[in-house]
């Protein structure tokens, strides 16, 4: 098997302290309050009704993420795993990452261009997708969160992070863009980064809405 470095973006202690296992590296993530509003709003698109708190923390999240790649891109690491601090690995799935080369989606949910409401939808794109690596078709659906993917070669980063617009949107939504252009192209199913619940229902996505998550996405 090969050696994967795993970074956890984290700007939380106590989200840290479930992190026992010494193959995981904590990642210093940007507290998106001690970013500048008016360099977020110059820098970052947002509905027009977005509160100045959920830009912060969008801005953050994805500066944490922004950073984290390119800290690896700097250091030339490759076999990266980066998942957030609400998330888990299963260790003794990480071989299945050995054929793997680009980007690929170990953790996630799905959403879809018809009615992302729909559990049926789900389990119809659950029916296809075989045990391992499966190829993302953008005409059924694409990956969203940013809880779990990993990076094959740190020579890949510099197209992953280029913005696809004049102004940056949220990580996943970048992701998802990039998804359609056939930048990244592959989802592992089951998810390998699973959701550890008390912390992913404490995240800023979950506390601004009323949408919770009753599973692990371990299924996406």
């Amino acid at each position: 098997m090969k050696q994967y470095t795993i970074f956890v973006i984290s700007i939380d202690r106590e989200r840290q302290k479930k992190y026992t296992d010494a193959r995981y590296n904590i990642f210093q993530g940007i507290e998106g309050k001690d970013l500048d509003i008016d360099w977020i709003n110059e820098n970052y698109h947002f509905y027009h009704n977005a509160f100045e708190s959920t830009r912060q923390n969008i801005a953050g999240c994805s500066q944490s993420h922004l950073n984290c790649m390119k800290h690896i891109r700097d250091n030339k690491i490759n076999n990266a795993i980066i998942i957030e601090d609400d998330a888990l690995i299963d260790f003794n799935r990480l071989e299945e990452l050995d054929e793997v080369e680009g980007f690929c989606f170990i953790g996630g949910r799905f959403i879809h261009h018809k009615d992302i409401t729909k559990k049926m939808e789900k389990e119809k794109i659950r029916e296809i997708l075989l045990p391992g690596i499966n190829i993302i078709d953008t005409s059924m659906f694409n990956i969203m969160n940013a809880h779990g993917y990993y990076i094959s070669n740190y020579e890949i980063i510099d197209d992953l992070i280029k913005k696809q617009y004049t102004k940056r949107r949220a990580i996943d939504v970048e992701f998802k863009h990039k998804q359609r252009k056939k930048i990244i192209t592959q989802i592992i199913y089951p998810a390998i980064s699973i959701l550890y619940l008390p912390d992913a229902n404490t995240g800023f996505t979950y506390t601004q809405s009323n949408y919770k998550l009753d599973d692990n996405l371990y299924r996406y």
